[in-house]
């Protein structure tokens, strides 16, 4: 095998050409089992069967998948017989991947020549899912990629990864672990629910209770709820399935249901059953009906795990503690159960003490390879909380931001109108400036001071009297203009790489064009009549007329010929 694989290969374990681990009589040395499956995969590209034996002797080793770990760089070395870039395989591999797709990556960042070093987890665990129902569940999932299910369960052998961390010369680090609590009907954080929210809670967890499943708030809503900050996310975790508690709702309440089952999700359309529920729940009768949702999402609590980089996840039914262990930061690992009272909260990834300290934490090194939006959400959280994403997730975010070509354009530019509803959208966009994310999605894209206050200006002010900006191709006309307003003042040849990376419509790249043709003359315009003027900007979206509103503001003479163009001049016959 070469390299530093061979004394663990010669103690214990060997194995055949038929690609089956053999594991022999006695003790099994765990450190040795990984190196040798992960020498095997280096030389070989394919995956080992693995043994009953060792699916039964793992159960020391479940570990959980969200464990923080350091990476650290390791050197990497040429093979004259492969012919190719050799990298330790722990440097590439997180539990929860299968060996094969790492492989796949490691091919394409070496043939994009994208740096190698630090890229994946610095620790392999292999273990099997081993909760008391499905303790032989380690087993093949994806024929294709060879694909193994990692999926573990809380409560990691912690003494076992700081021996491994030591024996590889890194600085152990202590686990996460589950805590829990509860919180009285007195409790500020539930004192901060709305009221429409307590009606739909009684409505869902009383559906819920009939079925057996209980009920949790998560994600966004809870950990607004311990920031005591107002929260809309009002998504239900149902640890069972939320399908037939969607289904209990329509029947006992009305209302439309409509399913997703693949992900085992479920919306309760609830407009039609508003007076139902009022009348079931008289308390609530004096809420504001305007605040209610059009519709309520309730989700199954499941786990998941990436086929492809950057593609949605495949899923699958599980507990509430996995569901939060899939999660993409820390602080949104919370859960708040309500069927019960009082309400018991728990928090899977030390979510809590994160909140305390203001800082966003990924919860495993290959999170941001795993789906690379993250790195958007990241500085979103950021930015909105007002937190610091902590040290080694901003080098795991450094190392993930090369997968962004893999994300199409249509995900990488709802992440954008995300960010561009923020409070600060330019301190927003600064900061993605600032970690080369724009760069990531096209060399040469960046942000420009000089735009700071124009761009928050027209996402945030309020129209002035008398704009009215219908949306674009399922843009708003603010969000629109704002991209409009970004690609300004840059080369035609990155104007047009954005447009096409982010998938602007056709129409949208005509509108992009004609406001660049206007700006590209504005010397002239100045001089023009009323009629050679209007001609200049016939044809221009009105989100494209509030960019010059922004960019003109200061110049009055324009200002005034576009505000008579707006109000007067193209709705007359006017002749050149």
């Amino acid at each position: 095998m070469g390299h530093c694989w061979g004394t663990c290969l010669a103690s214990e374990l060997r194995y055949n050409q038929r690609m089956r681990i053999i594991v022999p009589q006695g003790t099994v040395d765990f450190d040795s089992l990984g190196a040798l499956v992960g020498g095997f995969v280096l030389e070989n590209d394919t995956l080992p069967v693995m043994p009953e034996a060792f699916t039964r002797q793992c159960k020391a080793l479940v570990a959980v998948y969200w464990h923080k770990l350091p990476l650290s760089p390791r050197e990497r070395w040429w093979d004259d017989d492969k012919q190719r870039w050799r990298v330790p395989l722990w440097q590439r591999m997180t539990p929860g991947v299968d060996f094969l797709q790492s492989l796949q990556m490691t091919k394409w960042l070496q043939a994009e020549n994208r740096p190698l070093d630090g890229l994946f987890a610095s620790l392999l665990l292999l273990g099997v899912y081993a909760s008391t129902n499905h303790l032989d569940s380690f087993s093949m999932v994806d024929e294709v990629h060879g694909a193994v299910d990692y999926l573990v369960k809380k409560g990691a052998d912690e003494g076992f990864a700081q021996h491994w961390l030591q024996a590889q010369g890194e600085q152990a680090r202590p686990l996460p672990r589950f805590v829990s609590g509860s919180l009285s009907d007195e409790d500020a954080s539930l004192a901060q629910i709305p009221r429409w929210q307590s009606l739909l809670m009684e409505a869902v967890c009383q559906a819920a209770r009939d079925g057996g499943a209980a009920v949790y708030l998560a994600g966004g809503m809870v950990r607004d709820l311990f920031l005591s900050r107002p929260s809309h996310d009002l998504d239900f975790i149902i640890d069972g399935e939320a399908i037939p508690v969607a289904k209990q709702l329509q029947h006992t309440f009305g209302g439309r249901c409509v399913f997703h089952r693949p992900f085992g999700t479920a919306r309760w359309e609830i407009h039609e059953a508003l007076p139902h529920l009022l009348a079931a729940f008289p308390q609530f009768a004096d809420i504001d009906q305007n605040d209610l949702p059009e519709s309520v999402d309730m989700i199954s609590a499941r786990t998941e795990w990436y086929p492809k980089v950057g593609r949605l996840p495949q899923v699958r039914l599980d507990g509430i503690e996995l569901d939060m262990q899939r999660r993409d930061f820390s602080i949104n690992t919370l859960a708040l159960r309500v069927d019960v009272h009082p309400c018991q909260w728990m928090d899977v990834c030390g979510g809590r003490q994160d909140l305390a300290a203001g800082i966003i934490r990924a919860l495993h090194p290959r999170s941001f390879v795993d789906d690379p939006t993250r790195l958007f959400r990241a500085v979103r959280y950021e930015q909105r909380l007002g937190f610091s994403i902590e040290v080694e997730t901003l080098r795991w975010m450094a190392n993930g931001k090369v997968m962004l070509p893999m994300v199409s354009g249509d995900r990488i530019r709802h992440e954008l109108d995300l960010l561009m509803a923020e409070d600060q959208p330019a301190d927003v966009f600064r900061r993605l400036h600032s970690l080369g994310l724009l760069a990531a999605l096209v060399p040469g894209w960046g942000w420009q001071e000089k735009k700071a206050a124009l761009f928050d200006a027209l996402l945030q002010n309020p129209l002035p009297p008398g704009w009215q900006i219908p949306g674009i191709n399922h843009l708003s006309g603010k969000e629109f203009g704002a991209y409009a307003l970004l690609l300004v003042d840059y080369p035609s040849s990155i104007i047009w790489a954005v447009s096409e990376r982010l998938l602007f419509s056709a129409e949208q790249q005509r509108q992009l064009w004609l406001l660049l043709d206007v700006l590209e003359k504005q010397e002239n315009l100045r001089w023009l009549s009323a009629s050679k003027f209007t001609a200049a900007l016939e044809g221009l979206h009105e989100s494209m007329l509030y960019v010059l509103h922004h960019l003109w503001q200061d110049d009055a003479e324009l200002s005034e010929k576009l505000a008579a163009f707006r109000k007067i001049w193209r709705w007359q016959a006017l002749h050149i």
